[in-house]
């Protein structure tokens, strides 16, 4: 049986928009399979490039809280049950990845830091509640007054104001700052146990230790 669609009254402007898609998705196409043959290793290295900046894409940024101390910035990321944790901490920058709820909800967090850090020093810990980043500053003593590079205001990063002090004018920061960290750990819980830090030179007289234990984290 044939159909006639010619009586079938149809928007002009979708039309257009239907046709212009399509066309644009076949160049596309047409031209991935032309480069394919044409350069199979460049090709490959674009496809990849291509298909990381749709997955980008696809996710959305966790919320996050952050606050400076004197060795470590410490930075929150807000997601309830997350799985597939992912942290990549690199000397200027930190790549944050997960699923987050019952729904997996796809998270992508990546921040140009404002200094450099200890990638090896710098860990994570997950709880039910959030991902805490634990980052060692490259230069122990010197303060962050934001946790970014560039100066722009990121509607999914605030400061941690219940956890923020003005450390650099607190003779007591040392203790204050062990006691403080030792028991957000042992309230926290989480994934494994955790052995209580000596954070930002507690029980130690110089103003600077490399010698600082850092918290059994993932």
């Amino acid at each position: 049986m044939h159909l006639n669609y010619n009586n079938q009254q149809q928007d002009p402007c979708t039309s257009h928009q239907q046709h212009t898609i399509s066309d644009l998705v076949q160049n596309v196409l047409a031209v991935t399979l032309r480069l394919g043959n044409l350069w199979p290793t460049h090709y490959s290295f674009m496809l990849g490039g291509f298909l990381h900046s749709i997955e980008s894409a696809a996710r959305q940024p966790a919320s996050a809280k952050w606050y400076d101390r004197r060795d470590y910035v410490f930075l929150e990321f807000c997601v309830e049950d997350s799985k597939n944790v992912k942290t990549d901490f690199d000397k200027n920058k930190l790549t944050f990845s997960c699923l987050g709820g019952a729904d997996s909800v796809k998270y992508l967090n990546e921040v140009e830091l404002f200094q450099s850090i200890d990638p090896n020093a710098s860990k994570h810990k997950r709880t039910d509640r959030s991902v805490l980043c634990c980052l060692r500053k490259g230069e122990p003593g010197k303060s962050w007054p934001r946790l970014t590079k560039e100066k722009a205001k990121l509607n999914w990063l605030s400061v941690d104001f219940n956890n923020w002090k003005d450390w650099e004018d607190d003779s007591d920061e040392d203790m204050s700052n062990f006691d403080h960290f030792s028991e957000m750990m042992n309230n926290m819980g989480g994934d494994e146990d955790v052995d209580l830090p000596e954070v930002d030179g507690a029980d130690d007289d110089s103003p600077d230790s490399d010698d600082e234990k850092m918290p059994d984290l993932e």
